[in-house]
């Protein structure tokens, strides 16, 4: 048995050859080897030694004589046949054998077709390869036999996907590459690539610690722009192969050119870049004109995993279409870069103040190591220092005397920080006073802040219902608070807080907010309207203000607290509009929301046309209560239908096909009435029939909107359609799909800013175009029958046929006296005489 095996430069032959002795015994044995093989060894069992005898032709003796079967064992060796492509298997002939067969096996080789030069040898038959790392299997029936072969290298067609990370430095520029292979078809021994100006550039090349199948890089000097990288073994498939680089660069001066590696492949796809800053270097990068960018890196870039020291690095990703891939760089060295800012919550109990004041810090181009701050010397022995989100504190540095004013501290990090740092300092203070509060704050040395702010949170319930909070520094500016807490955000980030504490039966409204409204309306066609406004309180005020608008005809029917009835509590205060409620104090402590119902309504006409636009109105409360999202509704009559969508709100309902015709119906999540447990029964005395509810987020206290009756909707929809299509008809030249685009394009273009009012003419529209081609089959049928002609019946003289041409008179046979005769050129009238012409021109 023969079995062929390739390396990178040579061809191996290893045989099996069983032998045995049909008579007698044997202790020598002579074969023929092939002529192009090297033998490197050769083995048996009882081997004693083997010589060449002449030739190929090699003896092995045994140790001694035997019957057999014996196996030897034959290693052989012929360089690759990369010129001529061609090698010959032969040989193995046993002297004196009376029969010889065996089988030949050839071993696949990657990016290699290997075949048989026919018409050679028929004692050589093809059989089929019984492994899957068989190329193809021959078997002989005799010697000597000769199986000539041929090795043809396979083109390979592969596909490339370059990644590129370059690390910039302020002094150098190292460059890792991946490039993922994918071989379709043959194989690859080298990669090549092109790489301009790499030697004027300052690149050296170098391979990468980690495995890889890179085997060496070589550089041909002929053409120093091209590098092979050769590979450890053939390779079909996918696989990646990596190098590296680096180059000399000079920062903060002029731009310098840079250049990257092309590969060479059938298949390239673009070139995945990214450029990562050491912490102090900034890279200032742009491409050749003749270099395509993509301007949005595309998902490939995810594909490649960036080392663990570049993640945390400045990055710039970028994608290249195949090509050059040259690009003009600048390199500038940064300076650290500081900035801070603070935010204090403040936690009040009645006897003391805990303080918890974050000092944020973004640091930025050169890491940091140690925070200084300026800590009141009140706060000295009071204050802890934590660094991010750790339980153990810092140890603070304290570098002045204990009497100075302004205490300087020094907190060493763990490790040099960079990005962002945050410092937690925790104090307790004694309160004083009830009505006063004075907090000093700890600043940064490093930097000034840029913004500053502080919360406040009462820790007792019937304070942050009842108490008011107002700054005694103008450098504090009250903001609007939620979920139970205040805030002040410093005009002067230097400032200390000192704030005025006082009970008040209004609260402050600062510290909490309605949760949700629903405002519920119902319009007749004269825009008279009845309402209910229902407001969810987290807590129970003792005392309400609100408005309404002036001139707006409201009229308050009933207010309702949860599903008491206090219309009674309301007061008027001095002008007409404004109203304050006294509530009802809450027998215990309740945790369930507070719905306060206000039933009012307008009986002001505000229609003189259907074009007249419609307001409603609702309460608006004092001192800036905030109403986190509001729910709207707007019931109408029967006839009349919404046309356009207020402004701010975002509508709450779809079109929905129902038979023929598309109308409007709820699409949202809660719908107006809504059911809440401490509400006052539904109002019976709305008579919309056509419900429409918007949303917004924060407080509403008036929605403006245009609403038409049904008959106008129709005869400005059909009619506008209707009156086109008779333009259409009676103006040939209109009548084109060019026109038709048109007009698409204008109601198109219209419906970006107004698409309510054309959503609700298109269903009208539709119906007047339906019309108009009614209309044009109607007159296309008429105009048809009026001009149709009336056939008359003819008389039998009509049907006299003309002379035919060989009866007309010619020339010769004309009389040139007679002067009644025809001449030449005279008109031969072609076509039948009637009875009546006929006498006549007798």
């Amino acid at each position: 048995m023969l079995t062929t095996d390739f390396t990178t430069d040579s061809v191996l032959l290893n045989a099996t050859q069983s032998i045995k002795a049909l008579t007698g015994s044997f202790q020598n044995v002579q074969v023929k080897l092939p002529e192009s093989f090297r033998l490197l060894d050769v083995k048996c069992d009882g081997y004693k030694s083997h010589k060449v005898i002449k030739d190929n032709l090699v003896e092995v003796s045994l140790i001694e004589p035997t019957v057999g079967p014996i196996e030897v064992q034959w290693t052989l060796e012929t360089d690759f046949p990369e010129q001529s492509g061609k090698f010959l298997i032969d040989g193995f002939e046993v002297s004196r054998a009376k029969r010889q067969t065996g089988l030949i096996d050839i071993q696949t080789l990657d990016g290699y077709r290997i075949f048989r030069m026919e018409g050679q040898n028929r004692s050589v038959y093809q059989i089929k390869a019984n492994q899957k790392d068989l190329d193809s299997s021959y078997r002989f029936l005799k010697q000597p036999f000769q199986l000539p072969l041929n090795i043809e290298r396979v083109k390979p067609y592969f596909s490339a996907k370059p990644f590129y990370l370059v690390q910039m430095f302020g002094n150098r520029a190292e460059l890792d590459a991946r490039v993922q292979i994918n071989v379709f078809q043959g194989a690859l021994d080298k990669v090549s690539l092109d790489w301009p100006n790499r030697t004027e550039e300052g690149w050296e090349l170098e391979l990468m610690q980690e495995p890889s199948l890179t085997e060496a890089i070589v550089v041909d000097p002929s053409q120093p722009n091209r590098v092979n990288i050769n590979l450890l073994k053939r390779s079909k498939g996918t696989f990646e192969i990596t190098f590296r680089a680096r180059r000399p660069v000079i920062a903060d001066r002029e731009p310098f050119s840079f250049n990257l590696p092309e590969i060479k492949a059938p298949s390239l796809s673009a070139t995945s870049l990214v450029i990562a800053n050491d912490t102090n270097v900034v890279t200032d990068l742009t491409p050749a004109p003749k270099t395509q960018v993509i301007s949005s890196p595309s998902a490939q870039l995810k594909q490649f995993e960036l080392p663990p020291e570049v993640q945390s690095l400045r990055k710039t990703e970028y994608q290249i279409q195949p090509g050059p891939n040259e690009f003009s760089a600048i390199v500038s060295i940064h300076n650290q870069q500081i900035t801070a800012n603070s935010n204090a919550l403040l936690e009040l109990d009645g006897s003391e103040i805990r303080v918890e004041q974050e000092i944020q810090y973004q640091i930025e181009y050169d890491p940091l190591s140690e925070i200084r701050l300026r800590v009141p010397q009140a706060l000295r022995n009071r204050v802890n220092f934590y660094l991010d989100n750790e339980q153990n504190p810092l140890v603070p540095t304290w570098t002045s005397d204990d009497t100075d004013p302004i205490q300087n501290a020094r907190l060493s990090l763990r490790s040099k920080q960079l990005g962002p740092v945050k410092i937690t300092a925790v104090y307790l203070l004694p309160q004083d006073s009830q009505a006063e509060l004075n907090v000093p704050l700890i600043r940064s040395d490093d930097v000034p802040f840029t913004e500053s702010q502080f919360e406040l949170s009462l820790s007792n319930e019937e304070d942050t219902q009842y108490l008011e909070v107002s700054s005694l520094n103008d450098a504090w500016q009250q903001q609007l608070g939620m979920n139970n807490i205040a805030f002040w955000r410093a005009v002067d980030p230097q400032a200390d807080i000192s704030l005025k504490l006082k009970k008040s039966d209004t609260g402050s409204l600062f510290s909490y907010s309605i949760s949700q409204a629903w405002i519920d309306c119902s319009l007749d066609a004269a825009g008279s309207y009845l309402a209910r406004a229902q407001y969810q309180f987290p807590v129970s005020p003792r005392t309400l203000a609100f408005r309404l608008p002036e001139n707006a005809g409201i009229k308050i029917e009933a207010v309702w607290w949860n599903n008491q009835r206090v219309t009674e509590n309301l007061v008027q205060q001095g002008q007409a509009t404004e109203f304050q409620l006294i509530l009802p104090a809450p027998k215990e402590k309740e945790t369930t929301p507070h719905i306060l119902t206000i039933d009012y309504g307008s009986t002001r006409h505000q229609r003189d046309s259907q074009f007249s636009p419609l307001s409603v109105v609702a309460p608006e409360f004092v001192n800036n209560l905030w109403v986190e999202k509001t729910f709207w509704k707007v019931n109408l009559p029967s006839n009349e239908h919404l046309f356009t969508i207020p402004r701010g709100y975002t509508p709450q309902f779809s079109w929905v096909h129902q038979g023929v015709f598309w109308s409007r119906e709820f699409a949202g999540e809660d719908e107006i009435p809504v059911k809440l447990k401490n509400a006052p029964p539904e109002r019976q005395d709305f008579l919309g029939v056509n419900h429409y509810q918007f949303y917004r987020l924060g407080p509403a206290t008036s929605l403006q909107f245009q609403a038409l009756s049904r008959s106008m909707i129709v005869f400005i929809g059909a009619g506008t359609a209707l009156m086109l299509g008779f333009i259409l008809m009676s103006i040939s030249v209109l009548r084109s799909m060019l026109v038709l685009l048109v007009m698409t394009t204008v109601v198109s273009a219209v419906a970006l800013w107004y698409t309510a009012p054309v959503e609700v003419l298109l269903q009208p529209a539709v119906f007047g175009l339906l019309l108009a081609i009614v209309a044009a089959v109607i007159n296309g049928t008429s105009r048809k029958r009026k001009e149709t002609k009336l056939l008359t019946m003819s008389a039998p003289s009509d049907f006299i046929p003309p002379p035919s041409f060989s009866e007309r008179i010619h020339p010769s046979e004309v009389d040139p006296e007679d002067i009644t005769a025809v001449r030449p050129g005279s008109e031969i009238v072609d076509k039948p005489v009637s009875s009546s012409e006929a006498g006549a021109n007798r």
